[in-house]
């Protein structure tokens, strides 16, 4: 009887994703590896999503790695109830060996019905960040009110951000390595992102209602290695929590253009 339940979700929830959505949608285990050594093997910027994973510091040490494929839409499949969901990019290569560099991740969801939420953003920085040569230990979470479509315009048109948009923003951005030459803001035209989230809105007939969105970005610094069995890879984790879909931009200045993906949220 479980069984036949645990199916029926399943199949409600692909039937669901399928009518907002006008391309195919794939569970998240149609690439299921073992390893993250061959996650790595796939090439720098391969992305997996780790089913069993609730946190960042977990995410490394899964049983299995799902690998997800740009400009695809997902459903992302779970072995338990969580609210947490996590991934794992590759940042092996023997290019840029042992540099220092970060990932931007925009996470933008769809929420449920009359969510509406006060502070529609989340800013997050991870450690190992620099304010004017200042080595900053701790993490960075700065929720904020901006709407996620004036945090891209402001990263667009950097001249009109107003004086307390410009704090909050300026407080997240940092270098990710010592020296202004490595700070975030001078790829803030990276966050110009409002475009091709309504490119994608509008190619899959989605009726978007902006005021009932949520945007998750994120700062994460990593560095490049040579090594096949890393377990310090960059790594992002999404809450689920009243979120229907979510738009996920992964980008970086050591990226030619930034990595899409679509998803929603299921289980086993």
């Amino acid at each position: 009887m479980k069984i036949k339940s645990s199916i029926y979700a399943l199949v409600s929830q692909l039937i669901l994703v399928q009518t907002f959505f006008a391309n195919d949608v794939l569970r998240s285990d149609e690439d299921e590896v073992l390893q993250r050594t061959q996650v790595y093997d796939r090439g720098t910027w391969t992305i997996a999503y780790v089913p069993e994973a609730t946190s960042g510091e977990q995410a490394p040490h899964g049983n299995s790695f799902h690998i997800l494929q740009p400009n695809n839409t997902y459903l992302l499949l779970k072995e338990k109830p969580q609210t947490q969901y996590c991934f794992i990019v590759s940042h092996r290569s023997d290019q840029y060996a042992n540099e220092p560099s970060y990932l931007g991740v925009a996470s933008f969801s769809v929420l449920s019905d009359n969510t509406n939420p006060k502070r529609p953003l989340l800013m997050f920085r991870s450690t190992g960040w620099f304010k004017s040569g200042r080595f900053l230990e701790k993490r960075a979470s700065i929720p904020s009110i901006i709407p996620p479509g004036r945090f891209f315009d402001a990263h667009a048109t950097p001249i009109d951000l107003k004086e307390r948009e410009l704090r909050q923003i300026h407080s997240w951005h940092a270098s990710y390595s010592k020296g202004e030459n490595n700070h975030s803001w001078l790829d803030h035209d990276l966050w110009d992102l409002r475009e091709r989230l309504e490119n994608v809105i509008t190619d899959n007939n989605f009726d978007v209602n902006w005021q009932n969105t949520r945007l998750d970005a994120m700062l994460i610094r990593f560095k490049f290695t040579e090594k096949r069995d890393s377990v310090k890879p960059p790594r992002f984790c999404i809450a689920s929590q009243n979120r229907t879909l979510s738009i996920i931009m992964v980008l970086s200045p050591y990226i030619a253009q930034s990595l899409r993906f679509i998803v929603s949220y299921g289980d086993y």
